[in-house]
């Protein structure tokens, strides 16, 4: 799963739903692993993660990254992280030994994955101001898909797009999901 906020109500209470129907669905016994996103230390996630059953992985982009390393450090990290998928991708999971600790983890993860959630209740857009909003939140979802894990986009809303760069990198990142649901129709 894609880092869920615990401090949000709605995204918490999503979170928990998901989790229970997985759980009914699938049995007692699967692994769940989330994201850490929004770099939370162990005290405050673990109770968290011990009610609900969850184990943590570090994120691929922490939602606080951006603000940390400046507009170029962020596209940095990203420029990173795309070469990184595909060098797993191209070279397989042998790949990951040549990879920073930061962003191994979490291809491990995905690798290991049956399958990839998206965030409950992300929302997937763009404006004006704001050329892809929850940036991470894409790039997870495009990272997952890229190293040919299926995957579940379960957002709040996708959409709309302010212009055609946005529409691409959306169409991108979102064509290869095995499935995706939103809570009104014109998603």
């Amino acid at each position: 799963l894609h880092g869920v906020n615990i401090w949000n109500t709605g995204d918490r209470g999503l979170l928990e739903a998901s989790i229970e129907r997985l759980r009914t669905e699938l049995g007692p016994d699967i692994r769940i692993r989330c994201e850490n996103a929004f770099d939370l230390s162990d005290a405050q996630l673990q109770p968290h993660l011990s009610n609900l059953g969850l184990e943590v992985t570090p994120p691929l982009i922490g939602v606080r990254h951006h603000a940390r390393r400046g507009k170029m450090g962020f596209l940095g990290r990203m420029l990173l992280i795309a070469a990184s998928a595909i060098a797993v991708r191209l070279g397989g999971r042998r790949a990951t030994r040549a990879l920073p600790p930061s962003i191994a983890a979490p291809i491990r993860a995905f690798l290991d994955a049956d399958v990839v959630l998206s965030k409950a209740g992300g929302h997937i857009y763009a404006t004006p101001d704001r050329r892809i909003g929850a940036s991470s939140y894409l790039f997870t979802i495009w990272v997952a898909t890229l190293l040919k894990r299926p995957t579940v986009i379960y957002a709040q809303s996708v959409g709309p797009f302010s212009g055609w760069f946005a529409d691409r990198i959306a169409r991108r990142a979102l064509r290869a999901a095995s499935l995706a649901t939103a809570r009104e129709p014109r998603s």
